[in-house]
């Protein structure tokens, strides 16, 4: 992604494209197979293959930049305010007349094809305590390419809460931990936990349970920008 006379512009790596004019979307077919629906709005864009869909945000500054040095920065409460804004825009995006009806997720190019991330949750085994520590949600991915553990950002916000990025397990004085497997990538069929810091409680259950928004990022190298693959918001079942 680039930026040219005041766009964000992508470049694919395609022999040929082909472009349409629907009416309230633009047709794009790449390599005479693989077709993309792009609904343009005022504030961003919506683009749809394959009946799912990906918001683009044009109506935002850019994130924060990267500075580990600091919690106030790209993984602490700026870049948490960074993506509640981003997150009200797509829904204002995806509440417009002429949106289409579909999935919301995302996707992105990789060796001339496109490959969509998928995600399912459910509640983790454990009950609540007044403690930190406890189990929250699992996380599962369900299609995608697989990403590597060094490459990954998991950050939650429960209840509506402030935004924490989260650590490895066993990372100490954490706010909120995930777990990892021995390999090198969190790959497809695979599930991470997502835990309360161990001194911190995020969520006591006496309300029965917390609603647990986790956003999972996908860190940028080599010049990429990071990107957010996939907003999840689950349960967290105080008794189960």
């Amino acid at each position: 992604m680039k930026k040219s006379d005041g766009i964000c512009k992508s470049e694919m790596d395609y022999d040929s494209y082909s472009s349409e004019d629907k009416g309230d979307y633009y047709e794009i077919c790449v390599d005479g197979e693989d077709c993309i629906k792009v609904y343009p709005f005022e504030r961003g864009m919506i683009m749809e293959f394959d009946g799912e869909c990906m918001t683009y945000v044009s109506d935002i500054d850019p994130p924060p930049i990267a500075d580990y040095s600091s919690e106030d920065s790209y993984f602490g409460l700026e870049r948490g305010e960074w993506m509640n804004e981003w997150a009200d825009i797509t829904k204002e995006i995806l509440d417009e007349d002429d949106a289409p009806s579909c999935y919301v997720d995302s996707y992105e190019s990789s060796g001339g094809g496109l490959d969509t991330f998928q995600f399912s949750d459910r509640d983790a085994a454990g009950q609540m305590t007044d403690e930190g520590g406890d189990a929250l949600v699992d996380v599962k991915m369900t299609q995608g390419n697989g990403i590597s553990w060094s490459l990954l950002s998991v950050s939650i916000y429960v209840d509506g809460g402030a935004s924490f990025t989260c650590e490895e397990v066993g990372t100490a004085d954490a706010d909120c931990t995930y777990t990892v497997d021995d390999d090198n990538y969190w790959d497809v069929s695979e599930e991470i936990t997502i835990y309360e810091g161990d001194y911190l409680d995020l969520c006591d259950g006496s309300n029965g349970g917390c609603t647990v928004n986790v956003t999972i990022t996908k860190i940028g190298v080599g010049g990429e920008d990071s990107r957010i693959i996939s907003e999840i918001s689950a349960y967290a079942d105080a008794y189960n």
